[in-house]
C-alpha cells in the first residue's frame, strides 16, 4: 500500500528551472558569453554546484561580477518569467487521485522554504501538501540533494517509514537523494533534464499524465522487500 507521495518541487511541480536557466543565459548572453544547457545542468537538483562569477570569467577569460552581482542582474528576469508559470501536466490529477485514497502528499526540496511556500501559495496548492521539507541550510544538520536528508526529513514528520512511500523526481540529483533515503522513485524529466543520465530511477515516465495508480502500488511494495533485503 501507498502511504504518501512525496514530491520534488522546481522542474516537477512546476518548471521553474527553465526559467531560472533562461534567466542566467540572458545575464551571461550580456557579458559576451554563451550558457549552455551543459554548464547548467550540473546545479539542477542542488545547491552551491556552480559559482556563476567563476563560469562567466572561465568563459570570457576576464574578470567580471561576482556571483552576488550577477544575481542582482539575474533575479529580476527571473521574477518577470515566474508571472507565467503553471502547474505542469499530470501533477494535479496525481494529486485528486492521492486523495481520493486518503493517501497523504509532501514536498522535499533543495530549495528554500522562502521560495518553495509562497509559490505553492500562488499556484493554489498549499493545502494539497501535508509536509513542506525545504533545505534552509547546514544548520539542519544535512546537505541539500544529492544528500537524504530532505526526504528523511519528510517522511519522518508524516510519520511513516520510507518503504510507504513514493518519491517524484525530475534529475539526477534528485533522483540520487530519493534512492539514498531508501524511497522507490518515479522520475520524470524535463526539458533541462530529459538529456541526462536517470537510470538509477525505478521508472521514468515523459509526463505524469502517463502513471497510474497500479503503477505506485507496484512500486511501494518492492521497494518494501528491497529494503529488507541484506
Amino acid at each position: 500500500m501507498v502511504g504518501a507521495l512525496i514530491f520534488d518541487f522546481d522542474g516537477l511541480i512546476v518548471d521553474t528551472e527553465w526559467t531560472l536557466f533562461t534567466a542566467w543565459r540572458s545575464v551571461f548572453a550580456d557579458h559576451g558569453a554563451e550558457l549552455t544547457v551543459d554548464d547548467f545542468s550540473v546545479a539542477i537538483g542542488t545547491r552551491g554546484a556552480v559559482d556563476w562569477g567563476d563560469l562567466l570569467a572561465r568563459k570570457t577569460g576576464r574578470a567580471g561580477p561576482n556571483e552576488d552581482e550577477l544575481r542582482t542582474l539575474k533575479d529580476p528576469l527571473e521574477s518577470a518569467m515566474r508571472q507565467e508559470l503553471t502547474v505542469l501536466p499530470g501533477v494535479i490529477a496525481l494529486l485528486d487521485a492521492a486523495a481520493e485514497r486518503g493517501v497523504v502528499c509532501a514536498i522535499a526540496s533543495s530549495s528554500g522554504r522562502d521560495w518553495v511556500e509562497p509559490l505553492l501559495g500562488e499556484l493554489g496548492i498549499s493545502d494539497r501538501f501535508a509536509v513542506v521539507s525545504t533545505w534552509d541550510g547546514h544548520h539542519l544538520g544535512y546537505g541539500p540533494k544529492p544528500e537524504p536528508g530532505v526526504y528523511r526529513a519528510a517522511y519522518e514528520q508524516l510519520g511513516l517509514a520510507p518503504r510507504d512511500c513514493v518519491a517524484f523526481e525530475d534529475s539526477p540529483h534528485g533522483v540520487s537523494a530519493a534512492k539514498a533515503a531508501e524511497l522507490a522513485c518515479i522520475c520524470v524529466p524535463n526539458r533541462l533534464t530529459v538529456g541526462l543520465d536517470l537510470a538509477h530511477a525505478d521508472k521514468i515516465v515523459a509526463s505524469m499524465l502517463e502513471l497510474t495508480w497500479s503503477d505506485l502500488e507496484r512500486l511501494a511494495p518492492r521497494q518494501a522487500t528491497s529494503s529488507l533485503d541484506p
